[in-house]
């Protein structure tokens, strides 16, 4: 599909979603893995003003339930790629009516019948401020609970414009497109990358290592975009040297941090002047604030996150003074411009946490600037396990591990792991002989998504405390590690 092409379609679709009884300011889930029906979907329900709620088909029924609540949707409209049945889902969703606004689910139709539409006029499109909310993505928090994460257009279409910029991305490249759209990196470093700048998108369902290594040759694509794991995957998987990759010039490596050997390693399987852009960012920041400068050599690339992007402030100030970090001090990163979410949806409190009253967003992360303004991340405050990309709350898989009966105590960490990067491991204390690892796998598979099981699941006699009574997480994370080489 051309762009312009896809112009027609959208309008064409947009006029069939008001028929259907969609108008501004509704809210409108998505359900579906990558393809052209959900960009056409997306930029359909943009038109007429709705408020897409973007939701990730990984997710467990109760998950996806429970985000359908949170954000008190109108319709849903659900494609391919779910990996339970959509009847049991739609049976659910009854049960949603009594509760919320929800009207309807409908499944998303092929679009060949739109194609030759005439573009409408201006007056088709609907009157929306670029600071009314575009879409809802939803972020771990640090409790069971996930938090929906308001975007704005002024958000997204400036940030995309950012990206691509500092990416030096021309009409002329071919984007690669392996990460989903539900997520913030696909949506704004994707999608609406491709919209401004004009180039195409090959769009993969799902990621497949090799899948991969044959768009990029088939089609000479120059731009991958993923996160450390996808590109460690494709590293690690030998296949790759069967195929040529010496079309990719560029792409953003984000989402969790990586190592200099490996980023080193990863460079190693395109051309020799690959410009693969370390980045920082998150779902609260539409996602991009930092960016490493396209000229620097590949060492800074390999140590660090790189400068602010265009029109943004970054700082690091320390959590006890709140003053500002001097140059090597690390501290809280804080970050205040166009890019800062217009909040988290039906959660004041949360919002006003992260969120200062100057309009800083708190990001959660501990770091440091160095002599040349270069964004160096040291760690996390936020007591997330990033696994393959995916943030994921250890309370929330503790919460319902504790739902076992018998359970006394539980401790959920995330460890290393050479490609996923974190792999999530499970102590318990359990006062049963009859809780073993298979029943705690099968208890969790009820409520969270696949890739939120634990990896290690041990039982122990007792997980020692510190004298303030929490865990002593130090201690129990060398013995994860021992048991962990043990059992390999």
């Amino acid at each position: 599909y051309s762009w312009g092409k896809t112009g027609r379609i959208v309008f064409s679709l947009a006029k069939e979603l008001k028929a259907q009884g969609i108008t501004a300011g509704q809210r409108v889930g998505i359900l579906s893995v990558n393809g052209e029906a959900w960009i056409f979907y997306f930029f359909a329900l943009q038109i007429l003003g709705a408020q897409t709620v973007l939701l990730n088909t990984a997710l467990s029924d109760d998950e996806i339930m429970r985000n359908i609540e949170l954000t008190e949707i109108h319709y849903l409209f659900y494609g391919e790629g779910y990996r339970r049945s959509f009847e049991e889902l739609m049976r659910r969703m009854g049960l949603v009516c009594m509760r919320s606004s929800y009207l309807g689910s409908l499944k998303m139709k092929a679009p060949e019948r739109w194609e030759e539409a005439e573009l409408p006029s201006e007056e088709a499109v609907a009157s929306v401020s670029p600071h009314e909310v575009c879409c809802f993505l939803f972020t771990s928090g640090t409790t069971k609970a996930s938090k929906a994460v308001m975007l704005t257009h002024y958000n997204l279409v400036n940030n995309a414009g950012a990206i691509a910029a500092a990416l030096r991305w021309q009409p002329d490249d071919r984007m690669c497109v392996a990460v989903p759209f539900f997520h913030c990196f696909g949506l704004t470093a994707c999608i609406l990358t491709g919209l401004r700048t004009g180039f195409p998108l090959y769009v993969l369902t799902h990621y497949r290592t090799v899948q991969v290594c044959a768009m990029l040759q088939e089609h000479r694509c120059t731009i991958l975009n993923g996160v450390p794991s996808m590109f460690l995957a494709m590293r690690h998987n030998l296949s790759h040297a069967e195929y040529d990759l010496s079309s990719v010039r560029s792409g953003v490596i984000a989402g969790s941090p990586i190592f200099e050997n490996d980023y080193y390693d990863i460079c190693k399987m395109f051309q020799k002047d690959i410009r693969l852009q370390p980045s920082y960012g998150q779902t609260e920041s539409s996602p991009c604030i930092t960016v490493v400068d396209y000229e620097d050599e590949l060492q800074r690339k390999a140590n660090c996150v790189g400068k602010a992007i265009e029109h943004i402030e970054l700082r690091v100030v320390d959590e006890e003074s709140g003053r500002l970090c001097l140059t090597g001090e690390r501290g809280m990163i804080q970050t205040r411009g166009y890019h800062v979410m217009k909040g988290y949806y039906a959660m004041p409190e949360e919002t006003a946490e992260a969120i200062t009253s100057d309009g800083w967003l708190i990001t959660g992360d501990i770091g440091f600037l160095d002599e040349k303004g270069y964004l160096h991340i040291a760690g996390r405050k936020k007591n997330l396990i990033i696994r393959g990309g995916e943030n994921i709350s250890p309370e929330e898989i503790e919460y319902y591990i504790r739902q076992i009966e018998g359970v006394e105590l539980v401790k959920v960490m995330g460890i290393p792991a050479a490609i996923l990067q974190e792999e999530i491991a499970a102590c318990i204390v359990a006062t049963r002989k009859d809780i073993t690892k298979q029943r705690v796998v099968a208890e969790l598979k009820k409520y969270l998504a696949d890739y939120k099981i634990p990896r290690y699941i041990f039982f122990l006699n007792e997980i020692e405390k510190l004298a303030s009574g929490k865990v002593d997480e130090k201690k129990l994370f060398n013995i994860i590690l021992r048991k962990v080489k043990e059992e390999s």
